[in-house]
C-alpha cells in the first residue's frame, strides 16, 4: 500500500502541518471539511495543501514523516519552495470546478429537494466556503 506524506498550510501560509496518509485526496478532503472540528488542521484552519511526498509504503511515509516533523520551519519551507514555489493549493487542478451536492428535506415527510451548486472559485479557505458549511455541513 502506497503512503503519502505532506504539508497543509492555511490562507496566510503562516501555520504548517505535516502528516502522512495511504489516502491522500480522501486526506485532503477531511482536512479541508473539517471532519474532526478539533483537530489541530481545523483549529488553524488549514486547507492547503502545498507539499507532499508519494512513497512505497506507509511504513516509509511514517518515517519520511518524523524526517520531515522532526526539521525546522527552514527546512519544511525549503521543501515547499522547492516543488511549489508559489505555494499554490496543489490538491485544487487549475479551472477545476467544484460540485457540491445538497439535500433539503422538506417540511412534508419523505420530500426533498436537491441542488447542484457548482462554484469554479470557491476556494476551501474562502469565507464562501466556510459559509456554506455551516449551513450545509454534510458538504
Amino acid at each position: 500500500m502506497m503512503g503519502y506524506v505532506y504539508i497543509m498550510t492555511n490562507n496566510n501560509n503562516s501555520v504548517l502541518y505535516t502528516g502522512v496518509t495511504s489516502e491522500l485526496k480522501q486526506r485532503m478532503n477531511q482536512h479541508k471539511l473539517k471532519i474532526h472540528h478539533n483537530s489541530f488542521s481545523a483549529r488553524y484552519n488549514l486547507c492547503k495543501l502545498v507539499y507532499y511526498e508519494s512513497l512505497e509504503s506507509i511504513g516509509d511515509a511514517i518515517k519520511r514523516e518524523k524526517q520531515i516533523k522532526s526539521g525546522s520551519r527552514n527546512k519544511k519551507i525549503d521543501l515547499i519552495n522547492g516543488m511549489n514555489p508559489e505555494w499554490n493549493d496543489l490538491s485544487v487542478l487549475p479551472g477545476q470546478v467544484r460540485s457540491y451536492k445538497v439535500v433539503i428535506t422538506g417540511i412534508k415527510k419523505g420530500l426533498q429537494a436537491f441542488f447542484i451548486i457548482s462554484v469554479s472559485s470557491l476556494h476551501p479557505c474562502s469565507e464562501w466556503h466556510e459559509e456554506l458549511l455551516s449551513v450545509f455541513p454534510s458538504i
